[in-house]
């Protein structure tokens, strides 16, 4: 019933509710003054009876008591002028008919000859049983029937309180019908209003009112949000193309640097590249990535120093950081990466976020440089052997010629003391 109720429109809930509690109210009312109406009625319609019988039983008793029959039969000629006394019999001492007037063919139920004045309803009639008494002794019974169409009376009332509650009832919806279409109206055009406002994009519209109550704070808070909703576009928009405008930047430093970047969802085995890191490893940017795929492109002969590196990293709870090789289109190229390991609570590496560098022509650089620096080292070493050689060869020279002087100035010598 709850749920039923929820999904009624403001229409139907606003006309339920005001029936839920003027329906019980008007039943309530009309029942209570239907109730009174019939029990004034049928109070009133016992008092005339009880007077009637009392009436005529004053003016028969004594003739029933002296047995003037006579007397009692001019008396009851009297109920001709009420139209409403259907039949009225007294019965003597003995219970024995005494005299009757009036129509006894109604097959209404029998009065009970007793001594006491009592008054039954039998459905639009009225029985009574009045002891005619006179000096403390019962000389007979009068019973009266009396019409009072209390039944008639009673259904009556009945349909004026339904015809009242039906009227009364259909007014009310007219009238509630009408109080909710002031109050539901103003809401739907701010629902069809929305609805324009999100087809269209135009959130620069505003409504205006002159309600003062709830429905017109509705409309001017609904207006400030627009406003609020606009300015936040606004800003949203600002910082989006500011945003562009760097991440424009970055791919552009990136495709200079040979710079990309990547995360790693390691609990996951996601990976998220971006462009530069695709461009890098020449793959097509619907491919997603995971850590066996990326590790298949290490060098076979890097593949070892690369895990325990990352392993160690991930152990000591501390940032990665190697250059490697990776092969690419069979052509190999060098890497150097830096990244840093975020841990859950438990100490289990959740996240890893860093970059890749290329590396290749600097590593290739470096490599002419170590190459030429060798092919240096030997040609100064070449060199140097030669000078070496050179002099021991000087030296050798030196020592035959001087040998060569010393025999000279000897043979000088001889030839002077010859």
């Amino acid at each position: 019933m709850k749920d039923t109720f929820k999904k009624l429109s403001i229409k139907y809930k606003i006309i339920a509710t005001n029936f839920i509690i003027l329906i019980p109210a008007l039943l309530l009312s009309t029942g209570i003054i239907a109730y009174r109406d019939i029990n004034s009625f049928k109070k009133h319609s016992m008092e005339s009876v009880k007077i009637d019988a009392k009436l005529f039983g004053e003016l028969s008793t004594a003739y029933v008591a002296f047995g003037f029959k006579k007397n009692v039969f001019e008396v009851l000629q009297n109920l001709k002028y009420n139209e409403t006394i259907v039949s009225l019999t007294i019965l003597d001492k003995n219970k024995e008919l005494y005299v009757q007037y009036g129509n006894d063919s109604l097959n209404l139920p029998k009065i009970q000859p007793l001594n006491k004045f009592y008054v039954e309803q039998y459905k639009d009639y009225l029985l009574v049983n009045y002891p005619l008494v006179r000096d403390n002794f019962v000389h007979g019974y009068l019973q009266l029937v009396k019409y009072t169409a209390i039944r008639t009376h009673t259904r009556d009332v009945m349909l004026i309180t339904f015809f009242v509650l039906l009227v009364v009832v259909l007014v009310s919806y007219i009238a509630i019908s009408r109080l909710q279409k002031m109050i539901s109206d103003p809401i739907l055009n701010l629902a069809q209003i929305s609805k324009n406002i999100a087809l269209s994009g135009n959130f620069e519209q505003r409504i205006e009112t002159k309600l003062k109550d709830e429905i017109g704070i509705l409309y001017n808070q609904f207006s400030y949000m627009l406003n609020v909703i606009k300015n936040n576009i606004e800003e949203k928009e600002k910082a989006y193309k500011e945003l562009r405008t760097n991440q424009e930047l970055l791919l552009n430093i990136e495709k200079i640097a040979h710079i990309g970047t990547w995360r790693h969802f390691i609990k996951e085995n996601r990976i998220f590249w971006s462009e530069e890191e695709y461009a890098i490893f020449g793959l097509d940017k619907n491919t997603i990535p995971d850590f066996e795929s990326f590790v298949s492109f290490i060098h076979p002969k890097d593949k070892r120093f690369f895990l325990e590196k990352w392993n160690e990293a991930i152990k000591q709870k501390d940032g990665f950081e190697a250059e490697f090789r990776i092969i690419v289109n069979k052509q190999i190229k060098w890497l150097y990466e830096k990244s840093s390991i975020t841990y859950d609570d438990f100490g289990n590496a959740i996240l890893a976020e860093g970059f890749s560098m290329d590396i290749t022509k600097r590593k290739i650089q470096e490599i002419e440089l170590a190459e030429h620096k060798n092919n240096l080292e030997e040609l100064v070493e070449k060199r140097t052997r030669e000078v070496i050689e050179l002099y021991s060869n000087l030296q050798e020279k030196n020592r035959e010629l001087h040998k060569s002087n010393l025999a000279l100035s000897e043979e000088k010598k001889k030839v002077e003391e010859n």
